[in-house]
């Protein structure tokens, strides 16, 4: 009779045990990996051309780049006046690749590939276009 008496208690018992252990046993999830260069950030660039020295644009740009790596954004010239956007793939190593679209150009919309890393807080990007003779861009952005 006693047995009887207890055997709810110890059903009750053993199904928080029971609970207690499963819930123990789930695998932990991992965090997914953060891309450093995730964020808002504005700067200037400069491009210096390979088949003439002389010549050099300069101006401003704004990204963003996603947790994911994906990147937009804009630029604008400040010597042509041109503006257009920046789209691409900044990866949590610093592996850049991105297609800038110039209005007019001919070298319009030609991937660029090139490194970026994080330097005293700022984004400092250095890529050249994929096409022997172009161009190659140092841009230098703050957070926002």
């Amino acid at each position: 009779m006693k047995f009887t008496r207890l055997l709810p208690s110890i059903v009750a018992l053993v199904a928080a045990m029971t609970l207690s252990f499963a819930a123990g046993a789930a695998p932990a999830q991992a965090d997914p990996p953060t891309n450093p260069f995730a964020g808002s950030w504005s700067g200037t660039f400069s491009v210096q051309y390979q088949y003439d020295g002389e010549f050099e644009a300069v101006g401003t740009c704004d990204w963003t780049i996603s947790a994911a790596g994906r990147m937009t954004g804009t630029f604008h010239n400040t010597k042509s006046g041109n503006s257009g956007p920046i789209v691409g793939h900044v990866s949590a190593d610093g592996n850049l690749n991105l297609i800038v679209a110039v209005p007019g150009a001919l070298y319009s919309g030609t991937p660029h590939k090139g490194t970026a890393i994080i330097d005293d807080g700022n984004l400092v990007a250095s890529y050249t276009v994929t096409y022997s003779g172009g161009h190659s861009v140092v841009a230098i952005l703050e957070r926002n």
